[in-house]
């Protein structure tokens, strides 16, 4: 298995279709904006391969749409952006196939128990 962690600066250096794997966990619930999600998605869309596959996890929001904490009120390891699940299922499926989703995910994966704040998709390219 081959992996490399890059940081934002350095994905528009990785050519189109030259990746098979995207995994981003506990990322996407720091981002500030929709804007930002899109950056990424921009991204992974363009980097995955015909058969590659993103998993990501994005922080939920139990309100019907999105939720931005604001700066003032956000405290080390909190959520900013929280995404209703429906909402972000629509959204992602604009642009991708969604082959799998998860809108509760256990806080503790090895013994299942609790729910996590994060809800899981995973995203193939469309034409792929």
């Amino acid at each position: 298995a081959n992996y490399t962690l890059l940081n934002r600066d350095q994905i528009s250096s990785i050519s189109n279709g030259g990746v098979n794997f995207v995994y981003s966990f506990i990322v996407f619930q720091h981002f500030d904006s929709m804007d930002e999600v899109d950056y990424y998605l921009d991204h992974i869309e363009r980097l995955l391969d015909k058969d590659g596959l993103a998993h990501i996890y994005f922080g939920k929001s139990n309100g019907e749409g999105i939720e931005v904490t604001p700066e003032n009120r956000f405290k080390l390891r909190d959520c900013s952006l929280f995404i209703s699940p429906p909402v972000m299922r629509e959204y992602l499926e604009r642009r991708f196939v969604v082959s799998a989703f998860e809108d509760s995910v256990p806080k503790n994966p090895h013994t299942g128990e609790g729910e996590s704040v994060q809800a899981l998709a995973v995203l193939k390219k469309k034409n792929g």
